[in-house]
């Protein structure tokens, strides 16, 4: 009998502890997903910052060029 509820129990933690790890395994992705998300971001701010350098150096050239 004794033996019968530890066996129930145990199989009762396996299926909870499953459950966890389906959860879990299921948040790492997502959280993967939003990092992916931040990286392609910072790396549209980095190409936009470096193009509008370039054209600030282009106007300025323009500017001597009217001179």
């Amino acid at each position: 009998m004794i033996i019968k509820s530890v066996e129930e129990s145990l199989a009762k933690q396996n299926t909870t502890l499953e459950k966890k790890r389906g959860e879990a395994s299921k948040r790492e992705g997502e959280y993967m997903t939003v990092v992916e998300e931040q990286r392609r971001y910072f790396k549209a701010v980095k190409d936009f910052q470096d193009e509008c350098n370039k054209n600030e150096m282009l106007s300025e050239r323009v500017e001597n060029l009217e001179e």
